[in-house]
Order: structure tokens, then C-alpha cells, then sequence
């Protein structure tokens, strides 16, 4: 004959009532320093790539002043070939204004120099214009 059990502990208890308070607790501290984690992470992110895109802005802009000087020199260079360079710089970069950016003077920024290279170089006309905005500086160099 078969000996039945009948004591409280040894009873198998169906469990439909839910989750235990412990497995909640649980849960909800694992949902928390996942979240701290991610929140972190994604903010940091976020953070650095304002910073970049800031800097793209202002290259941006510059670049568009650089473009504004080049198409502007083509023209100049078409209807004034006997003139030197210096005359484009006169006409066209020291009477540039803009309120965010602004054309760099002095020794190593806007200058015009002449090549007293080899052969194929010498007597060439160079103008250095630099653009900056005062945290970057952009420098281009226009030749004849």
C-alpha cells in the first residue's frame, strides 16, 4: 500500500496567482541599471556629436566664403587679364564683410607673394586669403 503525504510542506502548490514580490523587486532593479546604462551612454553620444555637428556648421560656412571668392576670381580673371593680382585683392577680398566671418590680415594669413622657384615657377603671382569665423581658419590660394 501506497503512504500519502499529507503535510503542508510536502505539498505541491499550483501557482496561478501571479509573479512573488521578490521577482518584481528583482525585475524592476534589473530594468533600473539597464536603464542608468543606457541613459548614459546614448547621452554622451548625444553630446559629442552637438559638438561635431557645430564644427561641420562652421566648416560649412567657410567653405561658402571660400566658393564665393573662387567664382568671383574666374569672373575677375575672364574680364581683367592684364591686371595683377593684387587688384584682385583689393576688389574683391579686403571689401568682403560679413558678420561671422571675416578675412584674416597680416604677416602668414592674406598676402600676395611672388614663386622665385625653378623655371616654371618664377614671376608667378600667389594670393593667400584666410577666412575665419574665430574658432576655425580656413586658407586658400589663388594663382596667375
Amino acid at each position: 500500500m501506497k503512504k500519502i503525504c499529507r503535510r503542508a510542506c510536502c505539498k505541491v502548490r499550483k501557482r496561478n496567482d501571479g509573479f512573488t514580490l521578490l521577482e518584481v523587486i528583482v525585475s524592476i532593479l534589473i530594468a533600473a541599471v539597464l536603464g542608468t546604462i543606457i541613459v548614459q551612454y546614448t547621452s554622451s553620444g548625444l553630446s559629442s556629436t552637438a559638438m561635431s555637428l557645430d564644427s561641420i556648421k562652421n566648416d560649412y560656412e567657410l567653405e561658402q566664403v571660400i566658393e564665393g571668392f573662387t567664382r568671383d576670381y574666374r569672373y575677375w580673371l575672364e574680364n581683367n587679364p592684364s591686371q595683377t593680382i593684387t587688384h584682385f585683392k583689393t576688389t574683391y577680398i579686403d571689401t568682403y564683410s560679413n558678420p561671422t566671418v571675416s578675412v584674416l590680415t597680416g604677416s602668414g594669413n592674406t598676402e600676395v607673394f611672388e614663386l622665385t622657384g625653378g623655371d616654371n615657377t618664377a614671376g608667378v603671382q600667389v594670393l593667400r586669403v584666410a577666412v575665419s569665423n574665430g574658432t576655425q581658419t580656413l586658407y586658400t590660394l589663388f594663382t596667375k
